[in-house]
């Protein structure tokens, strides 16, 4: 199980570099209307919301609890359905398809959890 949860680390500091250069980041064009700057927030909000849990998965796990990680992936797949309904609200199709593209990675590694952990 903890090799599990290193792989889910591993993709959510993907995720987060990679969300850094795309909607928000440096890499974010110049003019960027607000609107767009409000979504870059919420997205990475949700994103941080993740990454918390994830944590939260990883010490239920190193105690060997695993209704709290499965119950924890199951609050995780909820935060991440919210950061997909942000990510579809990008002007960009090409921003919009690389995010949603991440949050899939990830929703397979926690629907994954979920199914090892009881449910």
């Amino acid at each position: 199980m903890k090799t599990i949860l290193l792989g889910l680390v591993a993709v959510l500091v993907v995720w987060g570099v990679s969300c850094s250069r795309r909607p928000g980041g440096e890499g974010a064009p110049a003019g960027a209307a607000s609107g767009e700057t409000d979504l870059r927030a919420a997205y990475r909000e949700k994103l941080r919301e993740v990454q918390a849990l994830n944590e939260e998965m990883t010490r239920a796990n190193e105690r060997g609890d695993f209704a709290s990680v499965n119950a924890v992936a199951r609050e995780a797949l909820v935060v991440v359905e919210e950061a997909r309904g942000i990510a579809r609200r990008f002007e960009s199709p090409q921003t919009r398809a690389v995010l949603l593209a991440d949050l899939g990675k990830i929703t397979g590694e926690l629907e994954y959890f979920v199914r090892v952990t009881g449910g």
